[in-house]
């Protein structure tokens, strides 16, 4: 013997064949095929046309009765008893608007602010009763 490790099976001991053969076995030795796995396409990002979509909806159901706006306060208007909260609600906004110099055609936008604001408050103070 020269010191040179005997081939498998040919004068070797037992652990020595079982180390050779693990060794072979093992992902190291060159012996082995490992798996080859398909490369995995990356996920498609969330579109932003789906955002954008979804956007689009909701600004439209929201700003849908906007022309409809003066002809209900004009009706409002005509059709409300004085006393009522329509009633004080708009005093009040034409007096803003008469203090702040202004045209007429604004009592109706400040209207439809305040309407947006009562809408937004209301939501933010009810939802956690309705969400529980």
């Amino acid at each position: 013997m020269t010191g040179e490790p005997a081939p498998p099976g040919v004068g070797a001991t037992g652990a020595q064949n079982r180390r050779e053969r693990d060794f072979a076995q093992s992902p190291l030795s060159p012996n082995v095929s490992l798996p080859v796995s398909t490369p995995v396409s990356p996920q498609k990002p969330l579109s932003l046309g789906v955002i954008f979509l979804t956007l689009y909806i909701d600004l439209i159901g929201f700003s849908i009765f906007f022309p409809l706006g003066p002809e209900l306060l004009r009706y409002y208007i005509a059709h409300e008893p004085e006393g009522g909260l329509f009633s004080a609600l708009f005093a009040q906004l034409q007096s803003v608007a008469h203090t702040t110099h202004v045209p007429e055609m604004v009592t109706g936008a400040l209207f439809a602010g305040l309407l947006g604001s009562v809408y937004s408050f209301m939501q933010f103070i009810f939802s956690p009763v309705w969400g529980s």
